[in-house]
């Protein structure tokens, strides 16, 4: 069982977060204002809503993403957004090409109601876990468990938590 600790005061959550800064903040502000409202009221994402939201996590994956079928999209994210268990939640997702446990993350992270924080190195980093993939369900499910608890206790959302473990890791690296 992996052991999540926050590496910094969790008072700095918000002065962290408040100092995030990500090169892709219009492509977030279309996420938040215009797919995820879209989503929650049809209850899929449509083809170029995923490639968005996949963008937004990495370009790299583009040319395996542009693999999937649009019919293939809407079915397994009207899946993955109303099922109740959590294993099938983020298994479905990794059913799309280019999708893997990061990826999957940030579709949840976004467009679920329940809260999820983003499978990322550097968030990982900031609750002294050092793994950069490989990732199953139970590591997944645990990293979980371990943000819901700390974005409770700080009386925070998952997105003001998610910017301040990024940008503590991010801050660290930049003193190296």
């Amino acid at each position: 069982m992996e052991k999540f600790e926050l590496q910094f005061e969790h008072t700095k959550i918000q002065e962290l977060s408040a100092r995030f800064r990500y090169d892709k903040k219009e492509l977030e502000r279309n996420i938040m204002e215009t797919i995820k409202p879209a989503v929650a009221e049809r209850g899929f994402l449509r083809f170029d809503e995923f490639k968005d939201i996949c963008e937004w996590k990495t370009e790299r994956s583009k040319s395996r993403v542009d693999k999937n079928k649009a019919a293939e999209v809407e079915e397994i994210s009207r899946i993955s957004l109303s099922c109740e268990t959590e294993r099938l939640r983020i298994g479905a997702l990794c059913l799309l090409e280019g999708v893997s446990f990061p990826t999957a993350s940030v579709i949840l992270h976004f467009l679920h109601p329940d809260p999820y924080p983003i499978l990322d190195f550097r968030a990982l980093e900031s609750l002294g876990v050092k793994k950069t993939g490989g990732y199953s369900f139970d590591f997944w499910l645990q990293y979980v468990e371990a943000t819901r608890k700390l974005a409770k206790e700080n009386q925070v959302d998952m997105r003001t938590l998610d910017r301040a473990l990024w940008q503590w890791s991010s801050q660290k690296s930049a003193m190296k």
